[in-house]
């Protein structure tokens, strides 16, 4: 972004492309991961600002998800096995059959976790993630899955610090 603002075509953008062009350097910079509505009213202050410089701002800098601003909320999904220890409740992720959906809030806040002898399974894409929560993928057996949904924002790499210092093991399924 930087770059493009600097060259000679800036003059050229629309104000309410630079302004967006900014806010999503900014916002990329923070690992925060918002719904594309959520990002355009906290930083462009009109919820549906983003959508008509969408195709645009993605032929300049690729796919927003991969910056972390996605058509969806930010709900993190996790399937599979493991026990997510929260203050005053632990959650049996193997009771809530395919997965279940948190929020970011809610897994960043968790004391601890026991992992299953997989340890945690990060998978990209919706698809596949689903299908080894349904147990179609062998190498996904015995894990605690989560859905990174294009973008590991803050829930998911606070599941992956969990794994790290709890010594599991942290594999990732992606593009």
């Amino acid at each position: 972004v930087a770059r493009l603002l600097a060259g000679p075509s800036a003059t050229a953008l629309p104000a309410a492309l630079v302004r967006a062009l900014a806010a999503i350097a900014a916002h990329a910079d923070s690992g925060e991961t918002l719904s594309a509505r959520v990002f355009a009213a906290r930083h462009l202050h009109d919820s549906k600002a983003l959508a008509p410089l969408k195709a645009r701002i993605e032929r300049l800098l690729g796919p927003l998800p991969a910056l972390g601003i996605r058509e969806d909320g930010a709900v993190t999904l996790l399937g599979g096995e493991g026990r997510l220890h929260a203050p005053q409740q632990t959650i049996e992720v193997a009771r809530f059959l395919p997965c279940l959906g948190l929020s970011r809030e809610t897994l960043t806040a968790l004391d601890r976790i026991d992992f299953p002898p997989g340890g945690l399974f990060v998978i990209e894409n919706l698809a596949p993630f689903e299908a080894a929560c349904r147990g179609e993928v062998e190498a996904a057996r015995e894990t605690l899955l989560v859905w990174a949904a294009g973008y590991p924002g803050r829930a998911v790499r606070a599941l992956a610090g969990h794994a790290a210092r709890g010594g599991a093991r942290v594999r990732v399924w992606a593009d």
